[in-house]
Protein backbone atom coordinates (compact mmCIF):
# COMPACT_ATOMS: atom_id res chain seq x y z
CA UNK A 1 0.00 0.00 0.00
CA UNK A 2 1.42 3.39 -0.87
CA UNK A 3 1.70 6.20 1.43
CA UNK A 4 -0.10 9.27 0.70
CA UNK A 5 1.05 12.62 1.30
CA UNK A 6 -1.39 15.64 0.85
CA UNK A 7 -0.64 19.24 2.32
CA UNK A 8 -2.86 21.24 4.54
CA UNK A 9 -5.09 24.09 3.42
CA UNK A 10 -3.79 27.64 4.28
CA UNK A 11 -6.09 29.92 5.99
CA UNK A 12 -5.41 33.75 6.71
CA UNK A 13 -7.38 35.69 9.55
CA UNK A 14 -6.95 39.46 10.66
CA UNK A 15 -5.91 39.27 14.28
CA UNK A 16 -9.21 41.32 15.92
CA UNK A 17 -11.80 40.30 13.54
CA UNK A 18 -14.06 37.25 12.21
CA UNK A 19 -12.98 37.33 8.62
CA UNK A 20 -11.41 33.92 6.97
CA UNK A 21 -9.45 34.76 4.21
CA UNK A 22 -8.83 32.52 1.36
CA UNK A 23 -5.43 31.38 0.17
CA UNK A 24 -5.10 32.74 -3.26
CA UNK A 25 -2.00 30.94 -4.53
CA UNK A 26 -1.11 27.86 -2.32
CA UNK A 27 2.21 28.12 -3.76
CA UNK A 28 2.50 31.69 -2.87
CA UNK A 29 4.54 33.33 0.46
CA UNK A 30 3.04 33.89 3.66
CA UNK A 31 3.77 37.39 2.50
CA UNK A 32 3.40 37.48 -0.79
CA UNK A 33 -0.66 36.78 0.51
CA UNK A 34 -0.21 39.49 2.79
CA UNK A 35 0.61 41.99 -0.10
CA UNK A 36 -2.14 40.72 -2.20
CA UNK A 37 -5.17 41.30 0.19
CA UNK A 38 -3.17 45.03 1.55
CA UNK A 39 -5.21 46.39 -1.68
CA UNK A 40 -9.02 45.19 0.13
CA UNK A 41 -7.39 45.75 3.68
CA UNK A 42 -5.12 48.67 4.51
CA UNK A 43 -3.85 47.73 7.39
CA UNK A 44 -2.40 44.82 6.64
CA UNK A 45 0.85 46.61 4.76
CA UNK A 46 2.16 47.05 8.50
CA UNK A 47 1.11 44.04 9.83
CA UNK A 48 2.97 41.02 11.34
CA UNK A 49 2.51 37.41 10.54
CA UNK A 50 1.57 35.02 13.71
CA UNK A 51 1.90 31.51 13.27
CA UNK A 52 1.13 28.60 11.99
CA UNK A 53 -1.55 27.05 14.07
CA UNK A 54 -1.41 23.76 12.58
CA UNK A 55 -4.56 21.97 13.57
CA UNK A 56 -5.47 18.25 11.42
CA UNK A 57 -7.52 20.27 9.15
CA UNK A 58 -5.82 23.14 7.95
CA UNK A 59 -2.63 25.75 8.94
CA UNK A 60 -4.11 28.73 9.67
CA UNK A 61 -2.16 31.90 10.07
CA UNK A 62 -2.80 35.59 11.91
CA UNK A 63 -1.94 38.80 10.60
CA UNK A 64 -1.75 41.39 13.43
CA UNK A 65 -2.04 44.89 12.56
CA UNK A 66 0.23 47.29 14.06
CA UNK A 67 -1.65 50.22 16.36
CA UNK A 68 -0.71 53.57 15.45
CA UNK A 69 -2.24 57.37 15.56
CA UNK A 70 -3.56 58.97 12.45
CA UNK A 71 -2.11 62.14 11.68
Amino acid sequence: MAMEIKGLPRKFQIEGQDIVLDDLNPSASVDTVKRLYSDLYPELVSATVVGPNITPDSVTYKFSPKAGTKG
